[in-house]
């Protein structure tokens, strides 16, 4: 089941946060996947973290990877769900051809959220189709940068698997896709920029992101212990601020998504999936 914005009430992070402390959630084994895996491929990223995120929940529902089995370590079956390969065309079934996405023209942020949630619905149990996953766009500019930044929090604190689009404010870096058309898009309908996938935060003293970006996995290879790499993070009045690659990017956007209980909280209670802390700030 998907909607074009879930923005209900998502502030619970106000009392997750107590003002004189700083929080650090990390998930791990959310893998980092290379969108560039496959020869011929190009502006895979909105089908390769679709498939960080399978493999995240995959933990607790293999029939997300077919093929692999935890502790992951194979890149083949990550190839065909990603997009086959041989892609183009994507395979039937992958990531890349339920989003609709092309070498040319990318993935739009709703064809990001439609796509992941058919592939998640159809593949977690033995049955394809079904309401079970609740998977939405969020737009930063109508929660405002804060309530966007909360909202992220508030996910990831409850196991969810984000994905973030960019839009490129600087230069686009080396080694980095963009459609034949881009604009900087910054709307769920246009092509994005970039695509990469949440697995934490750390709000002490300064607010970070811990994220995975397909665009930067050396020889192209997969890596399944996960990135994490920590980037600052700019709350502006309508969006996240944040440099990647050395470029400035807005990130505008999100796809988020989650199975009910006991789906997410069973995969929170794995050993060695979830780590929080909690550090008084410094004294100023």
């Amino acid at each position: 089941m998907n909607s074009y914005a879930r923005v209900g009430a998502i502030f619970a992070m106000a009392g997750f946060v107590a003002p004189a402390s700083g929080t650090i959630i990390n998930l791990s084994n959310v893998p980092d996947l290379s969108q560039h895996s496959g020869g011929s491929w190009a502006n895979y990223c909105g089908p390769t973290n679709g498939s960080n995120v399978a493999y995240y929940f995959g933990q607790t529902y293999s029939g997300l990877v077919p093929g692999d089995t935890f502790p992951f370590a194979s890149s083949s079956a990550a190839d065909a769900i990603i997009a086959g390969a041989s892609s183009p065309p994507p395979v039937l079934g992958s990531m890349a051809q339920r989003m609709s996405t092309t070498v040319a023209g990318g993935t739009t942020g709703n064809n990001l959220r439609d796509g992941l949630d058919l592939y998640l619905e159809d593949n977690y149990d033995a049955t394809p189709g079904g309401t079970n996953w609740t998977t939405d766009y969020h737009d930063a500019a109508g929660l405002t940068g804060s309530g966007f930044w909360a909202l992220l929090q508030n996910e990831i604190a409850n196991g969810s698997g984000i994905i973030l689009l960019i839009a490129w404010t600087g230069g686009i870096p080396g080694g980095y896709d963009v459609p034949e058309d881009y604009s900087a898009g910054i709307s769920a309908t246009s092509a994005m920029g970039h695509a990469v996938t949440m697995t934490g935060f750390d709000t002490n003293i300064t607010p970070f992101m811990h994220i995975n970006d397909p665009a930067n996995n050396g020889g192209s290879a997969h890596n399944f212990g996960g990135e994490g790499a920590a980037y600052g993070v700019t709350i502006n009045p309508t969006s996240l601020g944040i440099t990647l690659s050395g470029s400035n990017a807005t990130i505008y956007g999100a796809v988020i998504t989650n199975i009910p209980t006991p789906g997410a909280m069973s995969l929170l209670g794995l050993a060695g999936l979830f780590t929080l802390r909690r550090r008084r700030r410094a004294e100023a």
